[in-house]
């Protein structure tokens, strides 16, 4: 019996009833699974890193549905379809500029590595640099990340 055709795949094909695109999100917390139904007993697909983009077709009781975008710009490749808790994306369609290259990297408050940790994100992470200081970078108000990370 031949495999399943890829586009038929629906894991990660929207259905053909499927609403229009409501929104373009980004995920705001370092690591967040995507869900097969509203539930988080439900399967995981996969997860998706801070950074990451979703695009959001149906917003209910606190998840989103739709359809996780590749993190490499300009790829055909779709992403999984699914359920992502709502409070974890933030509309937002700013791309990233820079990659996190280490396994974990700290996002401070202020350009200095003593300054108060906000969170950590892991390798692999999106950011988008908005400002630069002598051995950071400014991701957003008030959020910092170290260059060399």
């Amino acid at each position: 019996m031949p495999a399943p055709a890829y586009h038929d795949d629906p894991r990660i094909t929207l259905p053909r009833t499927s609403r229009k695109r409501l929104s373009t999100s980004t995920v705001i917390t370092p690591i967040v699974s995507l869900h097969r139904k509203a539930s988080r007993r439900s399967g995981q697909e996969t997860q998706l890193l801070y950074g990451h983009q979703f695009d959001v077709y149906s917003r209910a009781k606190g998840w989103a549905w739709g359809q996780a975008r590749s993190p490499v710009k300009a790829s055909k490749v779709k992403g999984y379809v699914g359920f992502i808790p709502a409070k974890y994306l933030e509309d937002n369609k700013s791309s990233a500029s820079h990659v996190v290259s280490v396994l974990k990297t700290p996002i401070f408050v202020a350009p200095d590595i003593k300054s108060h940790i906000i969170q950590s994100v892991p390798m692999g992470a999106l950011v988008k640099g908005q400002g630069r200081h002598p051995n950071f970078m400014q991701i957003n108000a008030g959020s910092y990340v170290h260059r060399k990370h």
